[in-house]
């Protein structure tokens, strides 16, 4: 039996909140609101934040900025989604004795190996994985698959009798959907800082559609 219509509430800013957000208020007659502690898309420039406000209020998304939610028992909804943090989950690399970087992640050298334990290599979001390019990387889909990819070349070049390369990453574009009808590329620097290059509507929704068949072929 499906359930009555109900108030949702999704808690985090950032780009999984904005498509969980835009999404549910699309697809379904729930009421939505989304709650972040700070700006909503705080990666994004104000012309793309613009655009997902707008978005937002299209689709009837109440957007609570400089709400902070400590737990979901706080919030007097029917629904909570929490999107709100990636953690990384290193508990047994630490007790491993592996270092951890202050973000919790393995503290990793250029080539993915662990600056405590080189015979250890490191990959996906348990990573502190940086590039000469990008510095640090934040833990994305979009960062794990590189990663992942140059982590286990590594590992079979040096077993093979081969040489390590270091990982060469550099962002180019944050892709996010709005809903099934509009999204938003916000064109970045290397460093994934924003730039002032910002796509929007369907012909973002294509892009995005791309992206996701893109990543989708990379992780078979």
């Amino acid at each position: 039996m499906t359930p009555a219509p109900g108030r949702i509430v999704v808690v985090g800013g950032g780009a999984t909140g904005i498509e969980t957000a835009a999404e549910l208020a699309e697809q379904t007659d729930w009421q939505v609101a989304l709650a972040t502690a700070g700006t909503v898309g705080p990666s994004l420039s104000e012309k793309a934040r613009s655009h997902v406000r707008e978005v937002f209020r299209r689709l009837g998304v109440e957007l609570r900025e400089g709400s902070a939610v400590v737990a979901p028992a706080d919030i007097d909804a029917d629904a909570v989604m929490w999107t709100a943090s990636l953690r990384p989950n290193t508990e047994l690399a630490a007790r491993a004795g592996l270092t951890l970087g202050a973000d919790g992640r393995i503290a990793v050298d250029e080539y993915l190996r662990s600056v405590s334990h080189p015979d250890v290599y490191a990959a996906g979001d348990a990573a502190g994985a940086w590039s000469r390019q990008a510095g640090l990387l934040r833990m994305a889909r979009a960062t794990a698959l590189p990663v992942g990819t140059r982590a286990g070349r590594n590992a079979a070049a040096e077993l093979g009798g081969g040489t390590p390369g270091p990982l060469r990453f550099r962002y180019r574009a944050q892709v996010l959907s709005l809903g099934r009808r509009d999204g938003l590329v916000q064109m970045v620097r290397g460093d994934d800082s924003p730039g002032d290059r910002v796509v929007r509507g369907r012909l973002a929704v294509v892009v995005k559609e791309q992206v996701v068949r893109v990543l989708r072929s990379a992780a078979r």
